[in-house]
């Protein structure tokens, strides 16, 4: 978090919008001492004002993931069947 902009505190600024509108994604309970301020941004930040997110979203990990595979069984000649809309796309026919 170092290379964006801060207020005078040292608390980050959004860098995609500018806004003083980030949020920690760290859980405390209110009953233990207060963590410093870089253990809140050690935890993961996002922006109230336009949703920009430091951490990478699970879906998007799992849909990299998922189209590697695809690909992988494409290439090799293997069928991509998507029953929900009712197609099949052909693998990769190799001809000699």
């Amino acid at each position: 978090m170092s290379t964006y902009e801060t207020r005078k505190d040292g608390w980050p600024l959004c860098p995609q919008c500018g806004e003083d509108e980030l949020y920690s994604l760290l859980h405390w309970d209110g009953l233990t001492e207060r963590p410093p301020m870089q253990a809140w941004i050690d935890a993961g930040l996002r922006c109230y004002k336009c949703g920009w997110d430091d951490q990478p979203s699970i879906a998007s990990i799992s849909s990299a993931i998922a189209v590697a595979l695809l690909q992988k069984r494409h290439d090799a000649g293997g069928d991509i069947e998507i029953p929900s809309l009712g197609i099949t796309i052909p693998g990769k026919r190799v001809t000699e």
